[in-house]
């Protein structure tokens, strides 16, 4: 995936392939990430983004009992990765 795809990713120009918000386990923790690729084998390839730059990170293909899906619209989780994963709606309430 080039920067392109994944700048147009960033700006939601392409929701019906949006990448799918995860939570995936990297060593002893959950980190926000985005499923990438679904493999024939059932494993996932993810990208997970340096915070707050979105744009950059590592890429890792775990086993599908390492990626767990989350009910969040892509573009939110972006936002909250921009935010160093505070949520808008809970900083406001400070």
């Amino acid at each position: 995936m080039g920067v392109m795809d994944a700048s147009e990713q960033i700006s939601g120009e392409t929701e019906e392939n949006a990448w799918k918000p995860v939570l995936a386990e990297i060593e002893d923790a959950l980190v926000p990430a985005f499923i990438i690729e679904e493999h024939d084998d059932g494993r996932f390839t993810v990208f997970v983004p340096s915070i707050p730059t979105a744009l950059a990170g590592a890429v890792y293909v775990l086993n599908r009992t390492r990626v767990h899906p989350i009910d969040v619209p892509f573009t939110q989780a972006v936002q909250s990765i921009s935010r160093w994963g505070q949520d808008r709606r809970t900083s406001s309430r400070r």
